[in-house]
């Protein structure tokens, strides 16, 4: 009986997992809304009445473009308030057999009024429909209206019917979908292994790390624990470039943009990364990718983009519309329409180009500006955008992500890649949190992973396209596996090798952050080399001593392979004219600089600034420490636990008593401190600049091992107590 039982608890998890999973993920059963995208009829140019309603049923043929269609939206006319009667909209099939039939009293239509026509059956995406609507019984007949076939959308076959489609959308992003069925298929696991394997505590433990794991990756996704505005800054400015939904969405642009490029079949540079430009401008918000027409002009006298008055249009004056808009070209709009340009006149920041068409023209008609496409005097076809490349580093980035985004539907491909890089974010981490519990205890290990959690900066960057968070902790986790298997064979070659592979990797994306990233590699085995050496263990000294080196070599040479790397593409082949490109124009303006006439005045600021002045200035937290922290409290965070340590260092001396992690935990806090300070020193000016990013460099351990060292002497003494009232009881 009890296996009996076992088994039907199984089934039934298994099949209510299934059932779940499928209705969340391939079914995408979870859907709301009726959206439809419907241009004011007052905007569709010259529109008739249409009154042959009461002699046979008007037909539009039509096929769906996207799944969860729901039904239509259509503007009548000629509805008093005194009337009676019916419209019956019936829709069929390519067979002719009937799908759906809504019956309407037109006492329930607002005249010039777009009214929803709900479909109750199911259309498929792809598949060609034929719509009937009829009159039945009415006083007075309604007009339905009627357009130019220049103003209706994709979906019409057949017909000329003003009439807008209208689909629902889905309950679920992408992201959530895959992670709430990551989450369900977990949550079978657990209940499967707690109905057949009671006592499996090995799977009980891999699946919890699972579960923090996923929890880790909800969290980089949608900062479900943080604040939406991330900070408390009154700076409005500041608040909008640290917000999470907008986080360093400049700089993803660079990747995001060279997908929009292979996209749309525009040459790339050799350069992994670029800008995007086109008639919408640079795009630098990923807002302008999702809705191009988000920087046309609207004026008085335009919109998105089209003139009011005349038969023109304006693009922003850039380097790619200087290029291709020119008098004597053609303009070829999305509609199929074609204009010859008759002039081009600079407004501004825009240029004007007037047409050879003898009507006013609109968005309604002619479709976004962004679609539109450049033909030169001599009849070329120019490409719809440039990518101007980011020179200044090789952008390995750009090119994995445009290569991995093939794979995906383009609308979904940048939420997608950012899911991947919650995820590898949030696998460094738990890999990172799991060696530190077994090597340093549950406390220290609680406090990397509540950081990782909690920590306003480590969200926002973690799934960022272009900043690759999980590639700064990477040599972390190379170091600390050097240290948990210190005696295999061969260990010291293989943690240099990862170093190495590591260090290539994050300079290939970027030199950012790389004097704290390297310390940050080598944190844990020096503190364990200073602990060795003060307790004369030349032996354990010795054998750290040359991780230490090994790491340090990797780390070098994968650094001195990527700056080649990049040189050899930045000189065009010659290698030190690279070196020089880079040393002059990106080291010095990051670093201490050189001669201020050699750099623009938006940056002096940032080359006289003192590094002391640079680091007051990340001293004083205008964001949260931790959710729930408040930044005022980081001088009190980072001086707290040097006071203990002296306490218990001032302990320890006077009773002569051991205490081993003393030194490693002086060497932790040293070094993690170290660590972070490294970049505002050597990289002065570009932290300078960078005040709404850089804070994050306080967490590459400094903010986690002092959170560590104040819980550590807060244990004992909430201990001590419990036992006091125990035996006072």
């Amino acid at each position: 009986m009890k296996k009996k039982g076992q088994w039907a608890a199984g089934a039934a998890i298994i099949l209510t997992g299934t059932i779940l999973f499928l209705l969340i993920g391939p079914l995408d059963a979870f859907t709301h809304g009726f959206y439809c995208d419907m241009t004011a009829h007052e905007e569709a140019g010259e529109l008739q009445w249409y009154t042959e309603l009461s002699d046979e049923p008007f037909i539009q043929v039509f096929s769906p473009k996207q799944r969860h269609f729901r039904g239509f939206e259509i503007v009548l006319i000629n509805l008093p308030k005194e009337n009676d009667g019916y419209l019956l909209f019936s829709v069929s099939d390519e067979t002719g057999k009937e799908i759906s039939e809504t019956k309407v009293n037109v006492t329930e239509i607002s005249p010039s009024t777009p009214y929803q026509v709900y479909v109750n059956g199911s259309l498929k995406a792809g598949e060609q429909y034929t719509l009937k609507i009829r009159e039945q019984d009415c006083e007075t007949v309604p007009y339905l209206l009627v357009a130019d076939p220049v103003y209706l959308t994709e979906e019409n076959i057949e017909g000329d019917l003003f009439i807008g489609y209208a689909y629902g959308e889905s309950d679920f992003s992408l992201a959530e979908k895959a992670l709430l069925s990551a989450g369900l298929l977990l949550l079978c696991a657990a209940a499967l292994c707690a109905a057949f394997h009671p006592q499996a505590h090995r799977q009980g433990k891999a699946l919890t790390l699972c579960g923090m794991g996923l929890v880790l990756t909800w969290n980089f996704m949608f900062n479900s624990f943080g604040r939406a505005d991330v900070n408390t800054s009154p700076s409005r400015v500041y608040r909008e470039r640290t917000a999470f939904a907008h986080f360093e969405e400049g700089s993803e642009t660079y990747v995001t943009g060279v997908i929009l490029a292979e996209q749309n079949h525009v040459t790339l540079p050799a350069y992994g990364l670029g800008r995007y430009i086109d008639v919408s401008g640079e795009i630098k918000e990923n807002i302008w990718i999702e809705n191009p027409d988000i920087n046309c002009r609207n004026d008085d006298g335009y919109q998105n983009g089209y003139s009011l008055t005349g038969a023109a249009i304006a693009v922003e004056d850039n380097i790619y519309t200087q290029k291709v808009c020119m008098k004597g070209g053609r303009v070829k709009f999305v509609n199929g329409e074609s204009f010859s340009i008759t002039g081009v006149e600079q407004d501004g920041n825009w240029l004007i180009l007037q047409l050879s068409s003898d009507e006013i023209l609109s968005g309604a008609r002619c479709g976004s500006l962004s679609q539109a496409r450049f033909v030169g005097k001599n009849g070329i076809l120019f490409q719809p955008g440039y990518v101007e490349a980011y020179r200044s580093q090789y952008g390995l980035q750009g090119i994995v992500f445009r290569n991995l985004a093939r794979f995906l539907i383009y609308e979904e491909a940048v939420e997608g890649l950012q899911l991947l890089c919650s995820v590898l974010t949030a696998a460094v981490f738990m890999a990172i949190v799991l060696l530190i519990s077994r090597m340093y205890g549950f406390l220290l290990a609680g406090c990397f992973y509540g950081t990782f959690l909690l920590s306003p900066w480590i969200v926002n960057f973690a799934r960022n396209l272009y900043w690759v968070e999980f590639l700064w902790f990477l040599p972390m986790l190379a170091g600390l596996l050097g240290l948990y298997f210190p005696d295999r064979r061969k260990g010291g070659i293989i943690s240099c090798a990862a170093a190495f592979l590591m260090i290539l990797a994050k300079s290939l994306c970027g030199y950012e952050y790389l004097s704290t990233i390297m310390v940050g590699m080598v944190l844990f085995p020096c503190a364990e080399l200073i602990s060795a050496f003060v307790q004369k263990n030349h032996a354990q000294s010795r054998r750290l001593f040359s991780l230490v080196l090994l790491l340090g070599v990797g780390a070098m040479a994968g650094f001195a392979a990527a700056i080649s790397i990049h040189a050899i593409l930045r000189g065009e082949g010659d290698l030190a004219a690279g070196f020089s490109s880079i040393w002059s124009e990106d080291v010095l303006h990051r670093t201490m600089g050189g001669r201020l006439s050699e750099f623009g005045p938006e940056e002096w600021e940032s080359l006289q600034a003192s590094v002391w002045q640079v680091f007051c200035t990340y001293f004083h937290f205008d964001t949260q420490i931790l959710t729930g922290v408040d930044g005022y409290l980081f001088p009190v965070l980072a001086f707290l636990p040097g006071v203990l340590l002296l306490r218990r260092s001032k302990r320890v001396k006077e009773e002569g008593v051991s205490d081993p992690e003393l030194v490693r935990e002086w060497a932790l806090y040293g070094l993690s401190f170290a660590a972070s300070v490294s970049w505002f020193i050597l990289a002065k000016s570009h932290s300078q600049m960078h005040t709404h990013m850089n804070y994050v460099l306080w967490y590459f351990g400094f903010v986690q091992i002092c959170f560590y060292l104040m819980l550590r002497e807060l244990a004992p003494a909430i201990r001590q107590r419990q036992e006091k009232r125990k035996n006072e009881v």
